[in-house]
């Protein structure tokens, strides 16, 4: 994995250096937070399913849930949640309970003990890999008060600085054309247009289809690269977190 030509200090411990190109901001500046609650003029009879933060367990993410009818919910099923959301325990937070929100059902609630974090300007995927790094939850926990019951504010959470590399409107990650190997003739005969077509149908180099070792550095961010042995943003991210541990700065890379 090869590092970016220029780095700077981002000024943030726990981030490090990060590419010359790449932001730092305060999480509130890329999300909303809390968007939505379930209004007290809920129908009594409407069924929620309701996560608490028990059900939310370090490195799996939702393990469980449980059904209510509104009127018998606890006071503090109340977050709405969406697609792309992540929650993020402001109670106990060295418990670490947080989960991204992956195509919820329409009734899907969970606790005021949760800060819902909304991506706006940055990729979901990303922000969730950032979410889920021992570094910010380093911090999460470091900026916690109380000693039996530590616990953030949902605004000191999104005043937090955060890496951003720049959005791309180019979502494919263009795959390099295969090398000559010795012995193989760089002249290809002239297929029959069926042949070709064919061809170009199960071709692992076809345009568009996302295979090989990696992409160029246009495609960071919102890329769909095959980077660090992961797809799209993942992979962006578990090269940044390569970087980190070999050198003690945060920063990536995109190959």
């Amino acid at each position: 994995m090869i590092p970016y030509e220029k780095y700077k200090d981002s000024g943030v411990a726990w981030i490090g250096a990060v590419p010359e190109h790449w932001e730092v901001k305060r999480l509130k500046y890329s999300t909303s937070i809390n968007d939505e609650v379930l209004p007290e003029t809920t129908e009594k009879d409407a069924q929620i399913e309701y996560i608490e933060i028990a059900d939310v367990q370090a490195g799996q993410g939702i393990v469980s849930s449980t059904s209510y009818r509104f009127e018998n919910a606890p006071s503090r099923a109340r977050r709405v949640v969406g697609t792309g959301d992540i929650i993020v325990s402001t109670v106990r937070t060295y418990l670490k309970a947080i989960a991204k929100i992956k195509n919820p059902v329409n009734n899907l609630i969970v606790s005021t003990g949760f800060a819902v974090i909304r991506p706006q300007n940055v990729n979901s995927d990303f922000l969730g890999n950032v979410f889920f790094s021992e570094n910010l939850l380093g911090e999460i926990i470091s900026k916690s008060t109380g000693v039996s019951y530590p616990a953030i504010s949902s605004s000191e959470i999104g005043n937090i600085k955060i890496p951003i590399p720049p959005p791309r409107t180019n979502r494919h990650c263009p795959l390099p054309r295969p090398k000559n190997r010795r012995n193989r003739p760089t002249h290809r005969p002239k297929r029959t247009p069926a042949r070709a077509v064919g061809r170009r149908k199960n071709s692992p180099h076809q345009p568009g289809r996302h295979a090989g070792p990696g992409c160029g550095r246009e495609n960071e961010g919102l890329g769909r690269c095959l980077a660090g042995g992961g797809a799209g943003t993942l992979g962006v991210f578990k090269n940044w977190l390569y970087f980190k541990s070999s050198t003690g700065s945060l920063a990536s890379t995109c190959r």
